[in-house]
């Protein structure tokens, strides 16, 4: 995943969330990181999957640059653009917005499998994993919207579904801009 992005941006900040000070996911992400030359940014400890948490520790790490812009991303999200990232930005920049938010798409293997995907695997994801849809949202009801990219400043939802701006989500209705 961090390979994805390493193009797309001059810095990346990975913050590590360990359900104990056991999780062996610490000493994989130590090894895929040095791998990329990238730093660990913070480990944290916390009680498994709790999304709150997790989006404070987007909100928190991107107050570190308040006015750059931020791709934000989990571990198993990649995001695919419909051109090149920095004229994006630059569209953004020119029409004064300050989020870019795009569909949430899940991908699987052939025949409906999920392929094993390892550290250091040089296989090609988008052949691995060809087909794509909404399955999530039928399946659990997620919501399928994503806020991707961002200033520093502005905060996300729990998920990362919405830009919070001013206390108020940006969700349908209630977002008036």
């Amino acid at each position: 995943m961090l390979q994805h992005y390493k193009d797309f941006v001059d810095e990346i900040f990975v913050v590590v969330y360990l359900s104990s000070d056991k999780d062996r996911v610490l000493s994989e992400v130590t090894e895929i990181t040095k791998e990329l030359n990238i730093d660990i940014h913070k480990t944290t400890v916390e009680e498994p999957f709790n999304w709150e948490r997790v989006t404070e520790l987007y909100n928190e790490t991107k107050l570190l640059k308040p006015d750059d812009w931020w791709i934000v991303s989990d571990d198993d999200e990649f995001h695919v653009y419909p051109k090149p990232i920095n004229e994006l930005i630059e569209d953004c920049e020119e029409s004064g917005y300050k989020f870019i938010t795009g569909a949430f798409l899940d991908r699987i293997g052939e025949g409906g499998r999920f392929p094993k995907i390892l550290p250091f695997d040089d296989s090609d994801i988008w052949k691995e994993f060809p087909l794509a849809g909404s399955f999530r949202l039928p399946v659990s009801n997620a919501c399928p919207n994503k806020t991707v990219v961002m200033k520093g400043d502005i905060q996300v939802t729990n998920g990362q579904h919405y830009a919070m701006i001013d206390g108020h989500d940006t969700y349908g209705d209630r977002w008036n801009h």
